[in-house]
C-alpha cells in the first residue's frame, strides 16, 4: 500500500510502519510551494536502503548525502515528488523524514543566471550631445563612413515604434522623469527621448522641434514586462510553461519593473566622450551622452533570487504558488476562497472541537525601505491599532505627478510622472555601497494616452487613472479604494483571517481524496450537523498511513 521509490530503488519499509503526513493549504503557507512533510521514521539498514540513499557500507562510514530525491505513492493513486531527509543512520537503523512538494532551486537562482535570457529592448546605440540640436535620429557611429542618412532614418523608425508601444517586444518606454540623469551639471537638459511633434502627434528623437513645439521632454527608458520575466524563472529551473488566473489577466501581464538604482547607471556610456578637440585644447566638447537600447536589461535589476521575487509578488497581490506537470501557476487567493463549496458532512465524524477567537483588526502597509519621506497621500497605509495583523507588500511604486511652467512668460503648465530612485548622483559604480539595498518597483503599463495638450504619450504609473481622472485601468498599487489591492485582491483573505474561527474534525480520507487534496483546487467546503451548515476552508491536513491502512485524518477548517 505505501511505497517510496529514490531514483533507482524501492525503499524497504519495516512491516509496522507508521507515516504522518502533515498537508498545509498553501492559502496560509505562501512561503512554501506545494509543501508536504513527515516526522522522521524509521527505516532498517538493508544494502538495498543503504545504496538507495547514498550511505557508506562501512558500518563505521558517514553517509554523504543528507538529500535524496524520492517519490511516495500509495495505492498508485496518490504519488507525490520531493525529497527524503536523512536525520541519522546506524548499522542498523536509518531514520528519515518525507519533504514532499516543489524542491527545485528557486532561492538558488539568482537574478544574474534568471534574467539572462530577456528580451532585449533593440540593438541600437545611439550618441547624443548636449546643448545642440540633433537633426534626423541624432545618432553619431563610430564608423563615420555609415550612410548617416539611411541609418538615421532606420533608427529613428525603431525608436519611435518602440516608444509607441507597438510591436512584438515585451519591453515598454514608459513617461517618467529623470532630472538626475546627467548630475547637477546637466540636470536642466531636456533630454534625449520622447518629443513629441504636434503635427503628427508622434514622437520624435530630435530637438529640432523643441522650440517651436512644447512637448514631452522626459526621458523614456526601458522596463521590461512581469511576463518574461516571470517566464524566464520558469525556464532555469526546467519548467516548460507558466499558468495561473493572475499571470493571464491582460493588464497584470503588462506590468513593469522597475528599481531605485541611479538611473545613469543604466544608459551612461563612458567609452565614448569627447572632451576636447585636438587642434584646439581650449575649446571643450560636451560630455556625449549615449542610449544603450542593446544591452540585458536583467543586468540592472536588483539582484534578489528567483524565490524572492515570486514570493514578493505572492505577498503583494495575495498569491499562492503552485508547480503541476512542468507549469508554474500563480493562483489568487480570493479565487479558491470564492469557489463552489464541496460538501464533506459524510465524510466528517461528529464532536467537532471549536475555537472562538476575538475579531483581529488589521493594518495594510508598503514596505518602504527608507522612502516614507516621499509617501504620497494616496499610497498612504491603514493603520489597525497596536493589536492589528499587518499585512506588509514588499513591492511598492511612488510615481509622483508634479507640474512646472512649460515657459517662463505663460502660465501654461506641464505635467510629469516621475519614478523616485536614489538621491545619489552621477555614475554609481558601487552598488553595493547605498545604505538601502536596491529594490523592485511594479508600473502598470497603460498604452498610450493623450496628456492636456492632445498629445500621446506612454503612460505607466501605481494608479487607474490618467489625467483628468480618466480611468485607464481597473487595478491599481493604492491599498484603499476602487480597484486597489485591498479592495480587488486581500478583501476575501483578510475577513477570512480577521473574523473567522476555528473548527477541527476528524474526516475519512482514501488516497484518491488525498490527490485531490493536493491540487488545492477545491478547498471551500460545508459540513452539515444540528447546529446547521458552515461553510469554511481546510487549513491543515494531518492523516497517518500505515501498510495496510489509511487512518483517520485530524483536519483543521477556518470558517467563512
Amino acid at each position: 500500500m505505501l511505497q517510496l521509490h529514490t531514483r533507482t530503488h524501492r525503499l524497504s519499509l519495516p512491516l509496522e510502519i507508521e507515516l504522518t503526513l502533515n498537508f498545509t493549504n498553501p492559502i496560509f503557507d505562501k512561503e512554501a510551494i506545494d509543501r508536504v512533510w513527515s516526522y522522521p521514521i524509521t527505516l532498517p539498514a538493508t544494502p538495498t536502503n543503504q545504496l538507495a540513499l547514498g550511505l557508506s557500507t562501512r558500518l563505521d562510514g558517514r553517509f554523504r548525502k543528507p538529500r535524496v530525491p524520492a517519490t511516495l505513492s500509495i495505492d498508485a493513486e496518490f504519488e507525490l515528488y520531493g525529497e527524503l531527509k536523512i536525520e541519522s543512520a546506524t548499522p542498523t537503523d536509518i531514520k528519515v523524514a518525507v519533504d514532499l512538494g516543489a524542491t527545485f532551486p528557486l532561492s538558488a537562482q539568482e537574478r544574474w543566471i534568471l534574467f539572462q535570457n530577456l528580451p532585449d529592448p533593440g540593438s541600437f546605440r545611439i550618441y547624443l550631445r548636449p546643448g545642440v540640436s540633433n537633426p534626423g535620429a541624432t545618432a553619431f557611429f563610430h564608423l563615420f563612413e555609415t550612410d548617416f542618412k539611411k541609418e538615421a532614418t532606420r533608427i529613428n523608425a525603431a525608436w519611435v515604434t518602440h516608444l509607441k508601444g507597438e510591436g512584438n517586444s515585451q519591453v515598454r518606454y514608459p513617461v517618467i522623469k529623470a532630472p538626475q540623469l546627467y548630475g547637477t551639471k546637466n540636470s536642466k537638459w531636456n533630454g534625449y527621448a520622447n518629443y513629441i511633434k504636434a503635427d503628427t502627434q508622434d514622437y520624435i528623437t530630435s530637438e529640432a522641434f523643441l522650440d517651436a513645439t512644447p512637448a514631452w521632454t522626459d526621458t523614456a527608458l526601458p522596463l521590461p514586462m512581469l511576463k518574461p520575466i516571470i517566464s524566464q524563472i520558469a525556464s532555469a529551473v526546467a519548467l516548460n510553461a507558466i499558468g495561473g488566473t493572475f499571470l493571464n489577466d491582460t493588464e497584470i501581464s503588462k506590468l513593469l519593473l522597475w528599481n531605485n538604482l541611479p538611473v545613469d547607471k543604466i544608459v551612461s556610456d563612458y567609452d565614448y566622450i569627447a572632451d576636447e578637440r585636438p587642434d584646439d585644447p581650449t575649446f571643450v566638447i560636451p560630455r556625449i551622452h549615449t542610449y544603450l537600447p542593446s544591452f540585458n536589461i536583467a543586468d540592472y535589476l536588483p539582484d534578489i533570487s528567483a524565490l524572492d521575487t515570486l514570493l514578493n509578488l505572492a505577498n503583494t497581490f495575495c498569491l499562492f504558488i503552485q508547480v503541476r506537470n512542468g507549469v508554474l501557476k500563480m493562483i489568487p487567493i480570493r479565487d479558491r476562497l470564492r469557489g463552489r463549496p464541496e460538501d464533506w458532512t459524510s465524510r466528517c465524524e461528529p464532536n467537532a472541537s471549536q475555537a472562538f477567537p476575538d475579531y483581529v483588526p488589521y493594518t495594510l502597509d508598503y514596505d518602504r525601505q527608507g522612502d516614507e519621506t516621499n509617501e504620497p497621500p494616496q499610497l498612504q497605509k491603514k493603520y489597525g491599532g497596536e493589536e492589528s495583523t499587518a499585512y506588509v507588500a514588499p513591492f511598492f511604486t511612488l510615481v509622483e505627478r508634479s507640474e512646472f511652467p512649460a515657459r517662463a512668460t505663460t502660465t501654461e503648465n506641464y505635467t510629469s510622472w516621475r519614478v523616485p530612485y536614489t538621491a545619489e548622483e552621477g555614475r554609481n559604480t558601487a552598488i553595493d555601497g547605498l545604505t538601502k539595498a536596491p529594490s523592485l518597483r511594479l508600473l502598470f503599463y497603460r498604452g498610450r494616452q493623450l496628456d492636456s495638450r492632445g498629445h500621446y504619450y506612454p503612460l505607466a504609473g501605481h494608479s487607474r487613472y490618467a489625467y483628468g481622472s480618466v480611468v485607464v485601468g481597473n487595478y491599481s498599487l493604492d491599498w484603499q479604494g476602487e480597484g486597489g489591492l485591498y479592495e480587488t485582491w486581500w478583501k476575501d483573505f483578510i475577513t477570512m483571517q480577521s473574523s473567522g474561527r476555528v473548527i477541527k474534525r476528524r474526516v475519512r480520507l482514501t488516497a484518491a481524496d488525498l490527490a485531490e487534496l493536493v491540487k488545492w483546487e477545491k478547498v471551500v467546503k460545508t459540513i452539515n450537523d444540528p447546529q446547521g451548515q458552515t461553510k469554511c476552508v481546510i487549513k491543515d491536513v494531518r492523516v497517518k498511513i500505515t501498510n495496510t491502512r489509511i487512518q483517520v485524518a485530524d483536519v483543521e477548517f477556518v470558517t467563512l
